[in-house]
């Protein structure tokens, strides 16, 4: 019975590029309020978020709390943190970056296209740019380009890697969406972000709900329960912590 649930609620999700309806838990705002945001990911009960705007890396709370704070790399636009470090992107220069979670650059290489978002797998690097293409390219951590797809929507930003999907954050100027595909490029689930005028150029995982914030509305950071994520056994949850 509970197989045959999650298939009808996949279908649902999918079938017809429908967009399914999450809700919100909390929320709060955006550490570079009034400026725009951009990448963000979550780790340890905290989430790091960046803006290329403000050339700023900060470390919040989930409630919102500021930790700490340093500049990042000229135009940041993607985080990923393993815990110790951080992996970012950039836009221009199409850069990534290796460096400590106090701001220190311990390596970088170029990017295969203007950066936008940028996750981690445990393994490989994956990395959005939304104005070549639209593409999402699975890369080596020094920077060669294994394959690369098309990706969900029309203008990909953040990424994040969890329980073997990726996260993506779609963000053009109307008709947001976010995303859960497969390291393919398949959608599995998809929803609309409320308020529904929000552009979401982030979003991560927590291992329960999905994150994102909002570009150029009201500057929120939002926790989203999920529809197919919500009914699956909580340990399932937890699996992003093995890569990190």
């Amino acid at each position: 019975m509970r197989k045959a649930l999650l298939v009808a609620v996949a279908t649902l999700c999918v079938v017809g590029a429908a967009f399914a309806a999450g809700s919100i838990i909390s929320s709060f705002q955006s550490p570079f309020h009034p400026s725009y945001v951009k990448g963000m990911d979550y780790y340890g009960g905290y989430i790091w978020h960046v803006s290329n705007a403000a050339n700023v890396i900060y470390q919040t709370t989930t409630t919102g709390s500021v930790v700490r704070s340093f500049t990042g790399p000229s135009m940041t636009m993607g985080i990923y943190c393993t815990g110790s470090y951080l992996w970012t992107c950039s836009f221009s220069p199409a850069m990534v970056y290796y460096m400590t979670t106090t701001g220190s650059i311990i390596n970088s290489f170029s990017g295969p296209a203007n950066g936008y978002g940028l996750t981690f797998d445990g393994t490989y690097l994956w990395y959005s740019s939304a104005v070549s293409g639209n593409n999402i390219y699975r890369i080596t951590t020094t920077g060669s380009v294994l394959n690369s797809f098309r990706g969900p929507g029309t203008f990909n930003g953040g990424l994040d890697y969890a329980n073997g999907y990726i996260w993506v954050a779609d963000w053009p100027s109307s008709g947001a969406g976010i995303y859960r595909i497969t390291t393919t490029g398949s959608v599995v689930e998809s929803y609309v972000p409320v308020p529904t005028s929000s552009r979401t150029p982030g979003v991560c995982w927590d291992g329960n709900y999905v994150w994102y914030n909002d570009y150029s509305g009201t500057h929120y950071v939002y926790r989203m329960d999920t529809v197919l994520t919500g009914i699956r056994p909580a340990s399932l949850g937890k699996v992003k912590a093995l890569f990190r």
